[in-house]
């Protein structure tokens, strides 16, 4: 969990009873606003991680099986699986000099992907609070635009790439001219800043293709630990 959230006061008990079932290593649970939020007006809500920024994870009101990592501001495993598995990517998590953030979710997909079951108790709720500075567009920039980032290292490039401009591949490129376009020539603000968001994505995942292939070619492997 974060140092900023309020919890249910069965928040606890509900998170890990799942474990009463062997079958489950590990569970997620809802994070809500601490207080009541309002999307600010240039931001498009519709999309099913538009609030990932603000740390917001609400499947809805159904307990069930997850089919996707959960965040880490409300999540919990069997000690167990870290052993099998290993720690936390902190090439992934905050560090001097980088904002990127997917170390938690990086975990909880590497489990998904090991053929473990994680479990979605939507009684086990935390509250997390949002800061001003969080609501603004330059936050949501940087933060898809680290996103992109980390992406591209947990998962590298499309493995069917054959086209490369200085260490970049072709697809990236088409999409940077697309979405510019767009940007350029949408005027409702909603959209208009959803076509940026994705303009910022690219962006990133260019940044870290473009230091990727810098570090290969200085023969020195990416950061990892």
């Amino acid at each position: 969990m974060d140092d900023d959230v309020q919890v249910e006061p069965d928040w606890l008990h509900m998170l890990t009873r799942i474990f009463d079932d062997p079958e489950y290593a590990g569970a997620g649970g809802r994070i809500l606003p601490a207080s009541e939020f309002t999307p600010p007006t240039w931001l498009e809500t519709s999309a099913r991680n538009a609030l990932a920024p603000l740390a917001m994870f609400d499947l809805g009101p159904v307990a069930g099986r997850l089919r996707e990592p959960p965040f880490g501001t409300n999540m919990a495993f069997r000690r167990e699986v870290f052993a099998r598995y290993g720690d936390f990517r902190c090439d992934l998590g905050p560090r001097p000099g980088s904002e990127i953030r997917s170390e938690d979710t990086e975990f909880g997909m590497r489990l998904l992907q090991g053929g473990e079951h994680l479990w979605y108790e939507p009684a086990a709720v935390v509250h997390h609070k949002i800061a001003r500075s969080r609501v603004t567009q330059h936050y949501f920039l940087n933060w898809w635009f680290d996103k992109a980032r980390g992406d591209i290292r947990e998962h590298g490039i499309d493995p069917g790439t054959r086209w490369y401009i200085a260490g970049i591949p072709l697809y990236l490129i088409r999409r940077l001219i697309a979405w510019t376009l767009r940007w350029l020539i949408t005027f409702r603000s909603g959209p208009r800043f959803s076509a940026k968001l994705n303009l910022w994505v690219v962006v990133g995942a260019m940044k870290e293709c473009r230091e990727q292939s810098g570090r290969r070619a200085l023969g020195v492997d990416t950061v990892r630990c």
